[in-house]
């Protein structure tokens, strides 16, 4: 059933046009002759459902959307992770930690001896 909205006491029905100058008195007689139009029993629900369609669609897209963008940034990032070990070997900073790693160790032994 159509809901109809309520009318202030002073308002004219909603299928007669107010006195318009600008409009000439023919012209309004005749509009004010005509039958109002109303949408059909399911049209809210169509468009509804349309409404919804649309949003499933935009969700989809913005999903793969996302998606890409994600899969990309995490290739990036690899090629950069990749870059640094590759530059951080060839400088030879991993020869010089493992040279002095028997010291590192010992020195890490000895702080947990003194804390425990």
């Amino acid at each position: 059933m159509r809901e109809q909205t309520p009318r202030r006491p002073n308002q004219p029905p909603r299928h007669v046009l107010p006195g318009n100058d600008e409009l000439p008195s023919s012209l309004m007689e005749e509009l004010n002759r005509q039958k109002p139009l109303h949408p059909s029993d399911d049209f809210t629900e169509r468009v509804m459902d349309q409404i919804l369609s649309k949003d499933r669609e935009l969700s989809t897209s913005a999903s793969r959307e996302w998606k890409h963008k994600q899969r990309r940034s995490g290739l990036i990032h690899l090629f950069v992770a990749t870059a640094a070990t590759y530059m951080f070997i060839n400088s030879g900073l991993v020869k010089l930690l493992n040279s002095h790693m028997l010291e590192w160790s010992n020195f890490i032994h000895q702080v947990s001896d003194r804390i425990t």
